[in-house]
């Protein structure tokens, strides 16, 4: 009788802290109840695309608001950038976090797809998902645009989603030569180099020649998490990713060790802090994981000392 009463009280404890969990996190999703924040569809052009819509509770079609559309990596969704979208909106922009075509609630046309090779199923994701995103935002009464029509558009994407903004950046210029407007007025990525929009002729220097005056930055690092350059040649530049990099190497190692102690019949390995002698068939899972080993009389030292 106590089991249930106890397991009871445990349910609606758990009840309770998952109410008022998903309280507080729309309260901090819609910057204490100042923006209002929805799912939203539309046809993008090459199928249907969808993003959450922060729209800050002063902002009208009589009160537009510059506007940010951000965008996630690969195998990711509009969520990835809530943090972004959460303050940007709370400090007046409209953001639009989108979901690219086919990942998260956005849909590609079947016939968008070229090939069935690795680039012909992954380049269509990013190609025109900013763009087609801008295309849209820019029509929305909204959406603040200066005395000659030009949009005050940011847009900004991580890892694929740089690769999208980049591309977006390079469309917009050359629609503006048809059109004389400008949609975007700034864009930034993170992540992302010009490895996979430079197989369409969008490389350093093009994309700098399409900036056509509009601000933009590009965050990156030498050992970024998945552009790391391991070599480079007059026509292709061979990226890795460092976290795969990391584990093959890990792995190697591993191997290693597990070759010397089989071919130099290892039976004992000395303890980290006493030289203590301590027998490895026992304990070969956890050296080979963390790489020493501690005896028993040392981790009860260390842990009554903690």
């Amino acid at each position: 009788m106590k089991i249930k009463q106890h397991l009871k009280k445990l349910f609606c404890i758990g009840i309770v802290l998952t109410l008022a969990g998903s309280i507080f996190a729309s309260l901090f999703n819609s910057g204490m109840g100042s923006v209002k924040v929805s799912r939203i569809r539309f046809d993008g052009g090459h199928g249907e695309l969808s993003g959450l819509l922060y729209m800050p509770k002063d902002v009208s079609e009589d009160n537009p608001a510059p506007t940010i559309i951000v965008t996630h990596g690969y195998l990711n969704s509009c969520e990835m950038q809530d943090a972004n979208a959460i303050e940007l909106s709370r400090r007046g922009f409209v953001v639009l976090a989108l979901d690219q075509y086919d990942h998260g609630h956005s849909n590609l046309s079947e016939e968008n797809y070229s090939d069935a090779s690795f680039f012909g199923v992954w380049l269509p994701f990013w190609l025109n998902s900013m763009n087609d995103a801008v295309q849209y935002m820019y029509e929305q009464p909204y959406v603040l645009k200066d005395s000659d029509g030009n949009g005050i558009i940011g847009i900004e994407g991580h890892s694929m989603g740089g690769f999208s903004t980049t591309m977006a950046l390079a469309m917009d210029e050359s629609q503006y030569a048809e059109t004389g407007v400008r949609k975007v007025f700034a864009g930034l990525t993170e992540g992302s180099d010009f490895s996979y929009s430079s197989i369409l002729n969008i490389d350093a220097a093009t994309a700098d020649a399409l900036g056509g005056g509009r601000y933009m930055g590009k965050v990156a690092a030498q050992y970024d998490e998945f552009f790391f350059k391991l070599c480079r040649n007059d026509e292709y530049s061979i990226t890795f990713c460092c976290c795969h990099l990391s584990y093959f190497l890990n792995i190697l190692i591993t191997l290693a060790v597990i070759c010397k102690i089989i071919l130099c019949n290892i039976s004992c390995i000395d303890c980290l802090l006493c030289s203590k002698k301590i027998v490895l068939s026992k304990c070969l899972l956890k050296f080979l994981i963390i790489g020493y080993i501690k005896c028993s009389c040392c981790i009860a030292v260390v842990e009554m000392l903690l």
